[in-house]
């Protein structure tokens, strides 16, 4: 199924793989990515066409609010911030990582990183730093229906094409953001992340996105990548990119966790 007028965020590093690869000084800070934004692109969902399902971190209560998967292989080699890494874990909070933190994502607001209080911590070293991420709607979200449909259908993924060009893909399908109002209409979020092998470019895209009004929680997110820093850092060029004004490829390093328009 295709969904039209969608639009892209795309995160380039604006210096050659070579050097990428090899001045790990250089390139380990989010001020060597540039951002652009295209509109009108045709969205085209993975859902049903060779995707996998994650293996979630929580299985007691609560499955499908704020959960963290284990970690899945990338099926290539991805650098990012200078550092190769070859596996992802996904969170329904609109954001993967590449950290090795156990945190299943559903603890108490402060224990983890990526605790109760999500887009914070994305933009702050946070009570234990925080992860490594990549984040196209950073915020408090859960699968539909008031977060009662399954995750395994909800959050997806695939590995496509051939060496050297393949793309790694994430999926959140028709997702809803958390005391939303009871009943429908619900929201419906649908957004992906495309990690790409030998550019290291990487693509936020967008496709269905309705938001409703109401509810006792509205919908705040943030949208950016991050750097690893420690609990009493602050947020500079090196550590962050985010985004400044909704549905703009306006980018910067204060953090900025209260965008409130939904991706046009």
């Amino acid at each position: 199924m295709k969904m039209k007028k969608g639009y892209i965020l795309i995160f380039i590093i604006l210096i050659s793989f070579e050097l990428f690869i090899s001045n790990n000084i250089f390139s380990q800070s989010c001020a060597n990515y540039a951002v652009t934004r295209t509109t009108g692109i045709t969205y085209s969902t993975i859902a049903g066409t060779g995707t996998s399902a994650f293996i979630w971190r929580n299985t007691a209560s609560n499955q499908n609010d704020d959960n963290r998967s284990y970690q899945v292989p990338i099926g290539f080699d991805f650098w990012y911030l200078g550092v190769r890494y070859t596996n992802i874990s996904a969170s329904l909070n609109g954001v993967i990582d590449f950290s090795s933190s156990t945190s299943q994502g559903n603890l108490p607001s402060g224990s983890s990183p990526y605790g109760s209080h999500w887009s914070n911590q994305f933009s702050s070293g946070g009570a234990n730093g925080t992860m490594l991420a990549l984040a196209p709607m950073y915020g408090d979200l859960w699968t539909t229906g008031g977060g009662t449909t399954a995750i395994a259908t909800s959050l997806v993924y695939k590995l496509s094409g051939t060496i050297p060009n393949r793309v790694f893909t994430v999926e959140w399908i028709n997702f809803d953001h958390w005391n939303s109002p009871v009943n429908s209409p619900y929201a419906s979020y649908n957004f992906q992340i495309k990690i790409y092998e030998t550019t290291g470019i990487i693509e936020f895209v967008y496709g269905t996105m309705t938001g409703v009004g109401g509810g006792s929680y509205p919908l705040q997110y943030a949208c950016g990548i991050n750097n690893y820093w420690t609990p009493a850092a602050a947020p500079n060029p090196v550590r962050l990119l985010t985004q400044r004004f909704a549905n703009t490829a306006t980018f910067w390093s204060t953090a900025t966790n209260n965008l409130t328009t939904v991706p046009a």
